[in-house]
């Protein structure tokens, strides 16, 4: 039998909604295919070949079928957002890649040929983010330069902000006189949006990043943003201990600076403001003040709809991966974007981050977490959901079927490691028992 795959059936609705009288020998063949026999013939080969449509077994349950229409977990993206590296300048306090730097930077072909897939699926902003993309992105004008060339399109750098000023950079793309020049160069590569990450007033910032004078050099950057002909915009991450009556004064300054008004809900609503909760995870292991324990969070509690239905963002990160969480790798699918975008999206039914949270099953995977490596309680839960989705997946390409299984331990060790929560021993490294004596 012969179905829309995830791709198609996104396909389909995108084409409908901006052409609804358009009929074209794709658009009926894809509009007829709900379910279908396989003929074998050489147009129902075409459309699985072009990851159109996909066969299954005759025999699949049409309730099973309906659900997999309803829950396309393509439905809802609005973006794609490529962590192009983790490599990055700072160290902040808060940085949910603190326990792991390492960049493996996917072939750049293959991130064009996403893009490529994106457009006529309505994708059609790209975001960039690291690490510190503009100073360690391999590949960012190359990148810019292809979505440009599709056609309208919308892309926007995540950045520390700490390029700005006079001082000449250097950058994987080249070296420029100043900041204003780097600007220049990424205007006409087609960079729309510079996103500045900012903590907060002037002294929490600056503590947070370490680095002195920051808070006040991205403030003065976006007029030089704006002249340069990007829109500047902010990435925000809340803390509850920062969200005092001075923080709001300076959430009001903050709107009336980039949107010439101190509203902060409109501020926030706006789709290229990125603003988020704290999560102790990474550099932020351990800082939480401790709401949420593995005890308390039952099954509901776990599940985490991104997983399943992401929005507004698909994630291609640094190391190939195709993920729907950015929370260290708890959200990673597949290693093999460079096998196919177009592949990787269409079985995402099948992959085991989407299976568990899509059956809500990931509270089976308690009794093989070793509490006493991690805190009693967390500030967000998704730190303690994140930890046990990387067990999970530990646990099942280990073929771990059991709580008393000796391999927990270095699985748990490892866990703790990635989280933020753990310091590398050679069992975690991979190099087996240490030796002794040394």
């Amino acid at each position: 039998m012969l179905i829309l795959s995830n791709y198609g059936l996104r396909y389909l609705m995108h084409q409908r909604r901006l052409h609804p009288k358009l009929d074209t020998p794709i658009l009926s063949a894809l509009a007829s295919l709900t379910r279908k026999p396989f003929d074998g013939g050489r147009e129902q080969l075409q459309l699985i070949k072009e990851g159109y449509a996909l066969r299954v077994d005759p025999a699949m349950n049409p309730d099973a079928l309906r659900l997999r229409y309803q829950r396309n977990p393509l439905e809802h993206v609005e973006r794609i957002v490529f962590e192009l590296t983790r490599a990055c300048d700072l160290h902040c306090a808060h940085c949910r890649n603190g326990a792991d730097r390492a960049s493996e930077v996917a072939d750049l072909g293959s991130l064009k040929a996403v893009i490529d897939a994106a457009y006529p699926l309505g994708l059609q902003r790209f975001d960039f983010i690291g690490g510190e993309v503009t100073r360690f992105g391999d590949g960012l004008f190359d990148l810019l330069r292809h979505a440009q060339s599709k056609g309208p399109m919308k892309a926007a750098i995540i950045t520390n902000g700490t390029f700005l000023g006079p001082a000449p950079i250097k950058t994987r793309g080249g070296r420029f006189d100043n900041s204003r020049a780097f600007l220049d160069a990424l205007k006409a590569a087609g960079l729309t949006h510079m996103i500045y990450s900012l903590d907060g007033p002037r002294e929490i910032h600056d503590r947070s990043r370490g680095v002195e004078g920051l808070h006040d050099r991205i403030w003065a950057g976006f007029a030089e943003t704006r002249a340069a002909g990007i829109e500047p915009r902010v990435s925000l991450v809340f803390k509850p201990d920062r969200l005092t009556p001075e923080f709001a004064g300076w959430m009001e300054r903050l709107a009336e600076a980039l949107h010439g008004r101190p509203d902060i809900e409109a501020m926030l609503r706006d789709p290229f403001t990125y603003a988020s909760n704290f999560i102790d995870v990474g550099n932020g292991a351990g800082q939480g003040q401790g709401r949420w324990r593995f005890e308390g969070l039952d099954a509901e509690m776990l599940r985490c709809k991104n997983f399943y239905r992401p929005y507004p963002s698909l994630r291609i990160k640094a190391n190939g991966a195709l993920s729907l969480c950015p929370l260290a790798s708890a959200g990673d699918i597949s290693h093999k974007v460079q096998g196919g975008f177009i592949e990787a999206v269409n079985a995402l039914q099948e992959a085991l981050p989407y299976r568990i949270h899509a059956e809500g099953r990931l509270h089976e995977y308690l009794p093989f977490l070793d509490q006493g490596l991690f805190p009693d309680a967390f500030e967000h839960p998704c730190a303690p959901r994140t930890i046990l989705m990387l067990l999970a997946k530990r646990v099942e390409a280990e073929g771990i079927d059991s709580p008393d299984d000796p391999r927990l331990k270095r699985v748990n060790e490892a866990v703790a490691l990635e989280a933020g929560y753990g310091e590398p021993s050679p069992q975690t490294l991979g190099l087996g028992d240490a030796p002794r004596g040394q």
